[in-house]
């Protein structure tokens, strides 16, 4: 009896032991591959540096569905510096993969101020070119934290109080193939109430963004 209870012991212990690599052989043979959001890092975890100008006057229907042209955007005397850091712990082969983000930024003008948000990126890194540039685009969203905006005719300043909104980004991103762990990133940040879904305490605002992503 006793050395039954030592097998069945063993038993169970081998099995625990080799349930990671089971996962792991069954992600491959199926495309799919998962990441545990704390597991160690290996070239999957990132921290991107932004930063960029105010175009919060030019709607963003205007830029992303009437395609409206770059010299008709109205930038404003407000900035940002932000910083966020990442993860990849969906992905589907070489096609596509799911990175939650969480971000801090600082603006700087005439509605000077901290923001912050969470967000999921969808991203898409499959394009015939990749040999030559690496590419992706992604969408993030999720909700963020930042002092209230009013936003007035040739002026963006700050107002009372602190609201959600909704933070929403549209993002692409290039590099060299033979250094795959650094790219150059271009981000459209984006707050908004969602035409109203959220309740109404700030104004709109997006700026056009460019920086750096490191991968580790």
């Amino acid at each position: 009896m006793r050395r039954n209870g030592l097998s069945a012991t063993a038993l169970a212990l081998s099995l625990l032991c080799s349930a990671p690599t089971m996962a792991a052989d069954a992600d491959q043979a199926t495309g799919w591959t998962t990441t545990g959001l704390f597991s160690p890092c290996a070239e999957d975890c990132a921290v991107t540096v932004l930063t960029g100008q105010s175009v919060s006057q030019t709607p963003m229907t205007s830029t992303f569905l009437h395609f409206e042209s770059p010299s008709n955007w109205k930038w404003d005397y407000e900035f940002i510096v932000a910083m966020a850091a990442s993860r990849s712990v969906l992905r589907y082969k070489g096609f596509f993969s799911l990175d939650p983000e969480i971000g801090v930024a600082r603006r700087f003008g005439t509605a000077d101020g901290m923001e912050g948000w969470a967000a999921i990126f969808l991203r898409w890194k499959a394009f015939p070119w990749n040999d030559y540039v690496r590419t992706s685009i992604a969408i993030g969203v999720g909700p963020s934290v930042s002092g209230n905006i009013v936003i007035e005719p040739g002026y963006v300043r700050n107002s009372e109080g602190a609201g959600v909104a909704n933070y929403f980004s549209p993002e692409l991103t290039v590099g060299l193939p033979s250094q795959t762990r650094f790219d150059l990133v271009i981000r459209y940040h984006h707050r908004s109430q969602v035409w109203g879904l959220i309740p109404q305490t700030t104004d709109t605002t997006q700026f056009w963004t460019a920086g750096f992503r490191a991968r580790f």
